[in-house]
């Protein structure tokens, strides 16, 4: 729209100059007619007059004078040319002149109507940036003379009407490579008076290429302007209505225009709703909108011609007031602008932006910032947004209190935001509390919560995702610590996170499990996996920790994962885990059910059984065992599991286990050592079911499929202390130092 306003100042100007040209050629050509009755001769000086006055070549078919009062003028054409352009400035198929011949004995040339038919202009501005539009004057006319004679008359010149016919209007810019033009020009001066305000009404169409595309438009405009004796600087346009014709519904508004040569520009309008169908011409837009009708007010300036500049523009949209800043390079066709709205409130507009719908946003907002569109359809922005007690549903997110700091930038592809205050459920799970910091855009996502409640207890997470984009390349490096981890809720989390970031993660229902029977845990397992984040490294710590088997304190992990995914058919990497003071619940009923489980604690199933079978007297009931502590040191391939150290440290029952398992394969090859601390008096035991100090003791290895059948074989058992000796002195090859410095806040997972 800045655009058509800057053209129509053009075209008043060059209107303007049209006019006062024939003004000068009426005059001229009465004055001929007084010495030359032909219109051969009037035409000849008729041409040299405009080639005298433009300093350009002039052709002129014919002029032709009516008796008493009017002359018609045929096909008259002033060429321009320079050292990089040759074209015509103005062509007019006919002029007609009527006068008032009782003014002339007076001394004044009283044009009472003047009408171009079909006239045609070429405004070029060289690549020394000139205007190939001469300067003119009106103040006063010299008449042409008889060369004989010398004598010279001078006038007082006025024009009651002037009228323009299907026009066009050509503007060329050498310098910068442009072009623009309006046709079916039509406009009308009605008393005519370059000294007091003139009454005027236009029309015309205008056609602009942007990109690949024709922009057409027309505008419509009646008004008043005053030429200030053609002082431009001085001339204004006052009071002009205005209709712009480019939406389905029309742009009303009110025009005020000071200083024609750098137009000053009060602007008062209507628009209509406008969607993003309307304008995709102009820019890509990564969101749908629809905007309703809107006023709008600003005050312009049109500098060199090259630059609009808007001021002090507001723009009320229902209870919305917005304030801008924007200039427009013509040239570069480049759109610069500065924004702000205070109180912006979230609640029902879901009809403004359609992807809003069923979020059911409440909240205030203050927004603020930069945004430049270029004709290549670039986006630059700099959004910034203060929001406060924001509400709202996304996917299987609930916001039930948010206020912080948005920014958006470069093209709407990177959002900041700092985090006052956040709370949220996701699945069965709340988070409450949070504070810190999120980013995404660049194929990149960093969330760092250094304060925070899940499920009413502490915690503290940073989360940094690369190359979102590809998810078989996507790395995730993190680090959480809570106060309580509860397997299956971050488990179930997890799960709810990805569906809610990705809609189409898979829907794995949590209840019934997808498997069921022997090996379901595995199974289940396996399949929910998520698979949005398959190469991971990180850690993790609690103070407690819990699962249906087994509960610990001082719980702390850490893993270098790549192809973790749903099936864990291809998962390599390292895992690394330790845990104190706990117990492992109910040996015998997660046996019975789960061959997963009996491969995880073995030592201690074994040595239940046997203790049953009174292979043991050793007084000991092993449902619940109590431990001290719990270290696992791993290497996974292609899914299957090498134990490093596989250490159970008990006052009552230690034990340790090496070998491998393949959880995709369910098969495994694993030996197993441990023994009672002490013994009961109630009999004796048999040797070969002791260690080297004479402690009750078991080894054995098991092998085989976890589905079909585990073999399990004795073995020597006089190696069994030693063997533990040798696992708790080996211990993990990790120290949990990462853990501790993120806890103490000196870790950043951004570093490789």
């Amino acid at each position: 729209m800045k655009k058509h306003r800057s053209k129509i100042v053009l075209i008043i100007r060059i209107c303007m100059t049209i006019a006062l040209v024939s003004v000068i050629l009426a005059s001229i050509g009465y004055f001929s007619l007084l010495k030359y009755l032909n219109n051969k001769n009037l035409t000849a000086n008729f041409a040299n007059f405009l080639q005298e006055k433009f300093d350009k070549p002039v052709v002129v078919s014919s002029l032709e004078f009516h008796f008493p009062n009017e002359i018609l003028v045929h096909d008259v054409q002033i060429i321009d040319y320079g050292p990089d352009h040759y074209d015509q400035l103005l062509a007019v198929d006919n002029l007609m002149v009527r006068y008032n011949m009782f003014k002339l004995i007076g001394k004044k040339f009283v044009i009472k109507s003047m009408y171009f038919n079909k006239p045609k202009i070429k405004v070029i501005r060289d690549k020394d940036g000139n205007l190939n539009i001469p300067t003119l004057s009106i103040k006063q006319r010299e008449s042409i003379a008889d060369e004989a004679d010398k004598q010279e008359f001078k006038f007082d010149i006025s024009v009651d009407n002037i009228g323009i016919n299907d026009g066009q209007l050509v503007y060329k810019d050498l310098k910068n490579n442009i072009s623009h033009a309006i046709y079916s020009v039509n406009t009308s001066f009605n008393n005519l008076d370059f000294i007091e305000d003139t009454e005027v009404s236009f029309g015309f169409i205008s056609r602009n290429k942007w990109g690949e595309k024709i922009i057409e438009s027309q505008i419509l405009g009646d008004g008043k302007i005053n030429f200030a004796n053609l002082d431009w600087e001085k001339a204004k346009i006052k009071d002009t209505s205005i209709i712009i014709k480019f939406f389905k519904e029309p742009i009303t508004a009110l025009v005020n225009v000071e200083n024609l040569r750098n137009p000053r520009i009060s602007f008062q309008g209507n628009i209509p709703a406008v969607n993003y169908t309307d304008v995709s011409i102009f820019f890509d837009s990564p969101f749908d909108f629809a905007f309703p009708p809107a006023e709008i007010y600003f005050d312009a300036t049109l500098k060199q011609e090259k630059y609009l500049a808007l001021k002090d523009m507001v723009v009320n949209m229902e209870d919305v007031s917005f304030g801008m800043y924007a200039e427009y390079n013509m040239s570069e066709k480049l759109l610069d602008m500065q924004f702000e709205t205070n109180k912006f409130n979230f609640a029902n507009k879901n009809n403004w932006f359609p992807g809003l719908k069923g979020l059911e946003l409440e909240g205030v907002g203050d927004i603020n910032g930069t945004l430049k569109i270029s004709e290549t359809k670039k986006i630059e922005e700099a959004v910034n947004i203060k929001l406060k007690d924001i509400k709202g549903k996304l996917r299987g997110f609930t916001i039930s209190k948010f206020s912080g700091i948005v920014d958006i930038m470069d093209g709407f592809k990177k959002v900041t935001a700092q985090l006052k205050d956040l709370n949220f459920d996701i699945g069965g799970q709340s988070f409450t509390k949070l504070h810190g910091q999120f980013e995404l855009g660049h194929n990149k996502m960093f969330v760092n919560l250094p304060s925070g409640l899940f499920n009413g207890k502490d915690m503290k997470l940073s989360f940094y995702a690369t190359n979102l984009n590809d998810l078989d390349k996507r790395h995730v490096n993190m680090a959480a610590d809570f106060e309580t981890f509860e397997l299956l809720e971050i488990f179930d989390t997890v799960g709810d996170f990805g569906k809610g970031v990705n809609p189409k993660y898979p829907n794995i229902p949590k209840k019934p499990m997808p498997h069921e029977g022997k090996l379901s845990w595995l199974r289940n397992f396996r399949a929910k996996l998520p698979k949005f984040i398959p190469n991971i490294k990180g850690v993790v710590s609690a103070r407690q920790f819990i699962t249906p088997s087994i509960s610990g304190e001082d719980f702390n992990l850490e893993v270098d994962f790549q192809n973790l995914k749903p099936g864990m058919d291809k998962l390599s990497g390292t895992f690394d885990a330790q845990i104190s003071n706990g117990i492992i619940y109910k040996l015998e009923e997660f046996a019975a059910n789960d061959s997963a489980y009996n491969v995880a604690f073995a030592p201690f199933i074994m040595m239940h059984k046997l203790e049953k079978l009174g292979s043991f007297e050793v007084g000991t009931i092993l449902k619940n065992v109590p431990y001290d502590r719990i270290v696992l040191s791993t290497n996974f391939n292609n899914g299957a599991m090498r134990i490093n150290n596989f250490l159970i440290e008990s006052i009552k029952i230690p034990s340790t286990v090496s070998g491998w398992v393949d959880w995709y394969g369910e098969n495994i090859d694993v030996n197993v050592w441990t023994r009672f601390t002490s013994s009961s008096s109630a009999g004796a035991i048999a040797e070969s079911l002791t260690d080297e100090t004479g402690k009750p003791a078991i080894a054995f290895r098991s092998k085989g499929n976890m589905y079909k059948g585990i073999r399990t074989e004795l073995v020597s058992s006089k190696s069994v202390r030693t063997q533990i000796d040798k696992a708790t002195e080996k211990g993990i090859r990790t120290d949990f130092s990462t853990s501790e410095k993120f806890k103490k806040g000196g870790y950043n997972v951004k570093k490789k």
